[in-house]
């Protein structure tokens, strides 16, 4: 599934939807895998990100890592799989549908 499609497909069936390379409408913790309240995320970015372009001006001076509620580590982010991390695992698992067997 390629990013953001799963949001164009409406009837697609969820069972047969797999964020690849995940989703930036959603966040999680990198670290335990807790799923973030994608909301929430969004006030944490506003709270805790500087604004490099310097639009906001109610924006923070200096970042500030955004704090695992479960875990307590900083590595909440976008569910998205960054370079040099693996695929999900429902990615293999559910390959083996779609590859007809030779």
């Amino acid at each position: 599934m390629l990013s953001g499609l799963d949001y164009q497909c409406k009837d697609l069936p969820p069972e047969k939807n797999v964020a690849v390379h995940g989703s930036i409408g959603k966040a999680s913790c990198e670290s335990c895998g807790a799923p973030v309240n994608f909301d929430e995320f969004c006030d944490e970015v506003k709270c805790c990100i500087k604004d490099i372009y310097g639009q906001d001006k109610t924006a923070p001076k200096q970042s500030s890592p955004i704090v695992c509620k479960c875990c307590n580590k900083p590595t909440v982010k976008p569910s998205t799989v960054l370079f040099g991390a693996s695929l999900p695992t429902t990615f293999f698992d559910r390959s083996e549908d779609d590859m007809f067997v030779v």
